[in-house]
């Protein structure tokens, strides 16, 4: 007889299916399966709902939603596709998130899924070298993000924010001076009159 943890899985009411892809590192298999893959993501969405730091995004959900959202961020990073298959889940990607950047979300919210997938792969006792895999991959969606401007770390923004007014400091400086300088000629011009 076979046995499995199925109280969050039937509290979500379905399971997560990977259709039979093929996977980077054969991370599904090394995982544990199917059944250990879904357990995975629905730890790691447990973990999300109970961080406060994250309520404003994820609070919202339903579990059922909220698994489905995070299975297909973990997935576009796992799933060994073509390139045009790849641009097509980062267009998905980028704006199933667009609402989260509009409310806020920065690159500390994205550490904070990173750690919470993290202490979710060490939920489902998964080996260090399969940790790494997943964590390398779970890391490379962050560019994805960084492509959206309201991503940046507010230290980030705040840096372009001075960088700007810096830039435009220079610039009413330099139109200073260029007024200034028709001033004097326009005075020096008056003179020779």
């Amino acid at each position: 007889m076979v046995y499995e943890k199925r109280s969050s899985v039937t509290s979500v009411g379905s399971t997560i299916s990977t259709g039979g892809k093929k996977f980077k590192d054969n991370l599904i298999e090394n995982i544990g399966g199917e059944s250990q893959f879904n357990f995975l993501v629905i730890s790691f969405c447990e973990k999300i709902q109970k961080d406060k730091s994250l309520k404003l995004f994820y609070g919202g959900l339903e579990m059922k939603s909220l698994v489905e959202l995070q299975k297909n961020m973990i997935l576009s990073a796992i799933l060994d596709v073509s390139p045009e298959e790849a641009e097509s889940f980062r267009g998905k990607l980028i704006l199933r998130h667009h609402m989260m950047f509009q409310q806020g979300f920065r690159a500390k919210h994205f550490d904070m899924l990173e750690n919470h997938f993290v202490d979710a792969m060490c939920d489902v006792w998964l080996e260090k070298d399969v940790m790494d895999n997943c964590t390398k991959y779970f890391r490379s969606l962050r560019s994805i993000f960084e492509d959206c401007k309201n991503f940046q770390d507010e230290a980030a923004l705040e840096e372009d924010q001075k960088m700007e007014n810096i830039r435009i400091s220079i610039s009413s400086s330099s139109l200073s001076q260029q007024l200034q300088d028709c001033y004097i000629s326009d005075m020096s011009l008056n003179a020779l009159l």
